[in-house]
């Protein structure tokens, strides 16, 4: 039984491996419906890669479906946030919205140019380097005095690499942006069908959320404005 078991997850992984490269194939076919499925596939199994999201924002973007190409964009961003052709097609995208050219505070800018698990490693790395530094001055005193002046910058570094790491997870979990996903979407008064529409947003605007209730979710747009949307018309943004 444990070796028929075996046998039945390898199987399985195989299976799950095989939606992107399925996907792959159907987008190098010009198949775009069968990509995105396929992608979607692999997805759904929880095994995925900057390579995956950005396939399937591709493959969004060129069936005219902004909203989603830049969803896919920022997830794949958020799993590579240097790599420049994601960083480019995402910008790309953007600009194929009419009116929406997003930039992101300095600071934002660069607390998103690593992930929080890369933060987390630069932190523990420069902290291991001052305890051996301050091991170093125990053991060998002469070492350790001529070593001060690096035990002191390292034990600097390690404090602002986590008080930057801190500042990270506070955007990661404060982060409320939210992307439309359909043709147009009426922002309403109330949380109600029939509610007086107030202002329209268009496919793939990025949008900071307010609240939710019972299926609609309250936003405001780049220009203050604020209404309710059914929360089916949007994607909301989830950092890693």
């Amino acid at each position: 039984m444990p070796r028929l078991a075996t046998i039945l997850l390898l199987l399985a992984f195989t299976a799950h491996a095989d939606y992107f490269a399925e996907g792959n194939r159907h987008f190098d076919q010009g198949n775009l419906p069968s990509a995105i499925a396929s992608y979607r596939q692999q997805i759904a199994t929880g095994r995925v890669s900057p390579a995956l999201h950005y396939n399937l924002g591709n493959a969004y973007f060129q069936q005219g479906h902004l909203g989603h190409a830049i969803h896919q964009f920022h997830r794949a961003r958020q799993l590579a946030p240097r790599d420049a052709d994601i960083r480019a097609n995402l910008k790309f995208a953007r600009d194929a919205v009419h009116g929406q050219r997003p930039r992101p505070h300095a600071g934002r800018a660069l607390l998103a140019a690593l992930t929080l698990n890369e933060w987390s490693l630069m932190v523990a790395i420069v902290f291991a380097l001052w305890l051996v530094l301050a091991a170093l001055g125990q053991w060998r005193p002469p070492l350790g005095k001529a070593a001060r002046p690096f035990t002191v910058l390292a034990g600097g570094a390690a404090v602002l690499l986590a008080v930057l790491t801190a500042l990270s997870w506070r955007n990661h979990s404060n982060d409320r942006t939210a992307i439309v996903i359909v043709g147009e979407a009426a922002a309403r008064h109330t949380p109600w069908t029939e509610a007086e529409s107030k202002f329209t947003l268009k496919d793939g605007e990025e949008i900071r959320v307010v609240r939710h209730h019972q299926g609609w979710t309250m936003v405001e747009d780049q220009a203050t404005r604020w209404g309710w949307l059914p929360s089916t018309q949007l994607r909301l943004l989830r950092h890693n």
